[in-house]
């Protein structure tokens, strides 16, 4: 590629807007003009990427929360600035310090009960396990709400499964191909 086309492929990049531009030390700035595009670069800004340390993403060393019902995440927050980063105090990083799995605690109470309680509410659940894998993603407040109506469920009135036959699909068929005449 010769040096004055990539020149023009970046003048015509230059000329749209709204176009964003960035700062060494300031954070970027979006504008929507020729004019507000020359009084930003006569300030240092420039047209080109430069990476901006915030925001960024915090973690806890220490403090983890529920996700999912058996993950542990470390507690997180954005900062905008240096302040604010410097107002959260000590153990707070950039790094991620890892997640826990912890173990299905209670899913062990989790019988064929659990199971119709689900269908009959609408869910697709087949067998215990699945009815324990729903149970541990639930978060303790839900999980308890969950044994709760179970146990507080009258199965007796379930409705009764119609043993109707599955619907007969005909096959479609084909249609012929008109048969081309012959030229004569």
């Amino acid at each position: 590629m010769a040096a004055n086309e990539s020149t023009d492929v970046e003048q015509i990049a230059s000329k749209a807007f709204p176009l964003r531009l960035y700062h060494r030390t300031r954070p970027s700035a979006v504008v929507t003009n020729k004019e507000e595009k020359a009084q930003l670069l006569s300030q240092g800004f420039t047209t080109r990427y430069l990476h901006e340390e915030y925001p960024v993403m915090l973690y806890h060393e220490t403090r983890k929360v529920k996700e999912h019902g058996h993950t542990l995440v470390p507690a997180s927050k954005i900062v905008n600035n240096a302040d604010e980063e410097e107002a959260l105090g000590s153990g707070w990083s950039r790094e991620h310090p890892g997640v826990t799995y912890i173990d299905n605690a209670g899913s062990e109470e989790i019988g064929e009960k659990h199971v119709k309680f689900l269908q009959s509410k609408g869910f697709r659940v087949g067998t215990i396990e699945d009815a324990q894998v729903y149970f541990s993603q639930l978060n303790d407040d839900m999980q308890e709400e969950f044994l709760q109506q179970v146990e507080d469920w009258d199965e007796t009135n379930l409705p009764v499964e119609s043993k109707i036959s599955k619907p007969v699909v005909k096959a479609k068929r084909k249609k012929s191909k008109p048969a081309e005449e012959d030229e004569e």
